[in-house]
């Protein structure tokens, strides 16, 4: 896909997204959304617990077909069942929180994000040898720490950490095997 953005002057900005670009791009919309909601919204906990399932469940699914091609050119279907898996057990076990009041995880829902996440690049990191995704995940632990610092603005930062995240690794190139 490729995109032209208008700059002041004439100029035009053109851009190309791969598939792969583009499933980092969607993901990136997603956690934004999710997490702007859940830190500005005041929607209940189970209609969002509804919301983000759908959004996360289709997200993973769309992320598959438009990266299937890349990760079997590379070799690497394994990263889609590595990210499928966490993201469908995160969202499991944060419903299962919110559904049962589960205050352990309900306190720990930034946190547990940010972790599966950190864990989800790290492994990635390591399979495909690159050093970008080990740097995002180490951003992803230090965010772990700090989201215990600002309570009253966890959902907020969690979100920016992942979109932000997700925007640098669609929009950057960055390496990998």
């Amino acid at each position: 896909m490729t995109l032209r953005y208008p700059l002041p002057g004439g100029a035009v900005l053109e851009t190309y997204y791969t598939r792969l670009d583009q499933a980092l791009m969607l993901w990136s919309g997603v956690t934004a959304i999710i997490f702007l909601i859940a830190q500005f919204s005041y929607l209940d906990w189970h209609t969002q617990a509804i919301a983000d399932s759908a959004l996360t469940a289709s997200a993973t699914s769309v992320t598959g077909k438009l990266a299937w091609s890349w990760a079997t050119a590379r070799k690497a279907r394994w990263v889609i069942g590595l990210w499928s898996v966490l993201m469908l057990s995160a969202i499991a076990l944060s419903d299962y929180g919110i559904v049962a009041g589960n205050s352990l995880i309900l306190q720990h829902l930034c946190t547990g994000w940010l972790g599966v996440c950190a864990l989800g690049y790290w492994v990635t990191a390591i399979g495909m040898q690159s050093r970008a995704l080990t740097l995002i995940a180490i951003v992803h632990l230090c965010a772990m720490f700090l989201v215990r610092t600002i309570l009253a603005w966890q959902f907020f930062l969690t979100g920016s950490v992942l979109t932000l995240s997700l925007c640098l690794l669609g929009t950057l190139q960055w390496d990998h095997r």
